[in-house]
Order: structure tokens, then sequence, then C-alpha cells
């Protein structure tokens, strides 16, 4: 998932890691409707259940323009590296708001 992480520092792309079933499906829907590129990690159930290192997410920057936050989590367990990474976005873009 580490890599997958990586695309969300470019801004506007969509990223999403989730297993295959119904929330894939929709988030396939998401992809194909989101204007700009997109990055998404789909697993088999089998391949990530119960595996404390897999977090199944969704990022999509466009979320940010109605108020809401861009990342989603499916779950209540979000991997410390995704805590990590969404915390130092957090400081980067308080750092860049207020050079503005």
């Amino acid at each position: 998932q580490a890599q997958v992480l990586r695309a969300m520092e470019y801004g506007d792309v969509f990223v999403a890691a989730s297993e295959l079933g119904a929330t894939a499906t929709s988030l396939l829907k998401d992809a194909a409707a989101y204007e700009g590129p997109c990055v998404l990690l789909l697993a088999a159930a089998a391949a990530v259940s119960g595996d404390s290192q897999w977090t199944a997410f969704s990022y999509d920057p466009h979320r940010e323009d109605f108020g809401a936050s861009a990342f989603v989590a499916e779950g209540a367990q979000v991997r410390k590296e995704i805590q990590g990474f969404l915390a130092r976005e957090s400081l980067l873009t308080l750092v860049a708001k207020k050079s503005l």
C-alpha cells in the first residue's frame, strides 16, 4: 500500500485500496467518473482478511471542495504509515495556507 500512498502526494489523483467485491465495484465507478488520474489497489478478500497491514480506503481530493476530508477509511483501523502520511499532509497544507 505504500506505493499507492505516493500517488496521493500528487494532489489531484483519486486513490483507493479495497477488497474485491461490492465496495470495489463502487470504487471502480467512482474512479471512472473522476476527472483526472486514478490509482486503485484491489486485493482478494482472502489475501487481506485479518491482515493488520491492510487498510481499505479511498482518497478523493474533490471531497475537499465540499468541506469534507479527501481521505476516508473503510474501517476503524488505519495503518500507522497511513496515519503518518495524513498527518504530514495536514501539516504541509497548514504551512502552505499560512504562506499565502
